[in-house]
């Protein structure tokens, strides 16, 4: 009963996190990361100065050494995990991993330029030789927190179960609309339509070919459209899964090139797309 409880909490809060946007997200768990890593490195930091190397190094001393170490990491570590998510889909790696590179570049350039700060008379090459490993394996744990938290999958979260989200297997469809095209009265095929969204009292219906108004709210065609697969991306805005080309971070991008933004409210009904 005990697991079961931790285990349903710890999916309504990371049902909640999923909601925020892509930079609070970011934010919180750079914060909650670099908190935890920081009071991990200042206890160890306390006693071993004390036990091993028998020097008695305050608590404020340690921290303002960390800080000195790592601080710059706590700008590019928000920064970083944002930029991974914009350029994760596999026709951007080449910017997902040059935005890595460039990251690693700045942090131990940035701990080379203030160790020549606050030591003149420092040398280039041992610094470099110093200072790389500890910033490549930081490199390296930024990206295995954003693969865990960050990382589009497959899997959904929900009451405590995971499982792999599936469409149901439903036949393709000929099924048609009454919509207007000023005017004349038109019969639209479901599976020509791209978007659907709202325009007040009708709603709009946009194919390959042009654009049609129904007379229909976006709730009564959302239940119409429940067999057909169509996605709530917007409290404006339904789409036809066919018509995905890809889906970023905050948007999506349809194959006529048109790029629509995705509401946090339901960015869940396009978990099995990611």
């Amino acid at each position: 009963m005990l697991y079961q409880a931790m285990n349903k909490n710890l999916s309504t809060q990371l049902e909640r996190f999923n909601q925020f946007s892509l930079i609070r997200k970011a934010l919180i768990a750079s914060a909650m990361g670099w908190f935890i890593a920081l009071c991990i490195s200042v206890i160890y930091c306390v006693y071993y100065m004390r036990y091993v190397n028998s020097e008695d190094r305050g608590l404020l001393e340690s921290i303002l050494w960390l800080f000195q170490e790592y601080g710059v990491w706590l700008v590019l570590t928000p920064a970083l995990l944002v930029g991974l998510s914009q350029f994760s889909n596999k026709k951007r790696m080449g910017w997902f991993w040059f935005l890595v590179i460039l990251t690693l570049f700045v942090s131990i350039s940035f701990r080379l330029l203030l160790d020549f700060y606050l030591n003149p008379s420092a040398q280039f090459i041992p610094g470099l030789v110093y200072f790389t490993p500890d910033h490549i394996f930081i490199t390296i744990i930024v990206l295995l927190g954003w693969a865990l938290v960050f990382r589009k999958s497959e899997i959904f979260i929900s009451n405590g179960q995971v499982y792999h989200a599936q469409l149901p297997d439903v036949d393709p469809t000929v099924d048609k609309l009454d919509a207007y095209k000023g005017n004349r009265k038109v019969s639209i095929t479901i599976d020509s339509i791209l978007i659907v969204s709202a325009a007040g009292n009708y709603v709009e219906l946009h194919c390959l070919d042009n654009q049609y108004l129904m007379r229909s709210t976006m709730k009564e065609l959302e239940e119409k459209l429940t067999p057909y697969q169509f996605i709530r991306i917007h409290r404006s805005h339904l789409v036809n899964p066919g018509a995905i080309k890809s889906v970023e971070a905050d948007a999506l991008v349809l194959t006529n090139g048109e790029r629509l933004v995705i509401s946090q409210r339901y960015r869940n009904n396009l978990i099995r797309y990611l």
